[in-house]
């Protein structure tokens, strides 16, 4: 009976949960990491399409990749799609519709990993994504817009070779950096001293 049970508690605790939007933090400022938790509880943080547009994935992991940055694969991007509430299915080899991607998730899209702007438009239109299909003849894109004017519907493909075109950046992603204890430390230490010294006063 026990073994049942704790064969029953290891499957309820290895069932996989959608992945999550937790949210912004910063690389060289100005929010420009994505934080995402993955379907198996791993923190993951994208750069912002905009820091490596026009540039080719050589060029991009060459600035980069100093900072634990890796080419984005399938399954990343697939998990990138989960956390914005996409709805997709692969189709190697051709173009594939993201389907019901409603305004305000595409816009959200492009508020977190940025955009192109493409036409007279001030800010960004279009999320266009470069990143890694070894299975394909060639690497994949994304592409996600608020107008028509860049992309409709919402697609994506795995047979096209866009290396350094100049509206697309290059889908980067890293295991999000923790804050060291040592850092909490320091300012839990702060605080305490502070305390301390209100006491005194």
């Amino acid at each position: 009976m026990k073994n049942l049970i704790a064969a029953a508690l290891l499957l309820g605790c290895g069932q996989l949960q959608a992945a999550m939007l937790i949210g912004e933090t910063d690389l060289l400022g100005d929010g420009d990491l994505t934080v995402i938790e993955y379907n198996d509880g791993r923190l993951v943080e994208y750069l912002d399409l905009s820091e490596t547009q026009g540039m080719t994935v050589g060029a991009a992991l060459a600035v980069y990749g100093e900072y634990g940055f890796h080419f984005a694969n399938e399954n990343d991007v697939s998990q990138l799609f989960d956390a914005f509430g996409f709805t997709y299915s692969w189709t190697p080899g051709s173009l594939s519709e993201i389907t019901d991607a409603t305004a305000v998730e595409q816009q959200q899209f492009l508020d977190y990993l940025g955009g192109a702007i493409i036409g007279p438009f001030d800010e960004p239109r279009v999320s266009f994504g470069h990143f890694d299909n070894p299975t394909a003849m060639y690497d994949a894109y994304f592409c996600i817009a608020i107008s028509t004017g860049g992309c409709d519907p919402q697609v994506f493909t795995n047979d096209l070779s866009l290396d350094g075109f100049a509206y697309a950046g290059i889908t980067l992603v890293r295991t999000a950096v923790p804050i060291p204890a040592a850092v909490w430390l320091f300012g839990s230490g702060l605080g305490l001293l502070g305390w301390f010294r209100k006491i005194k006063a």
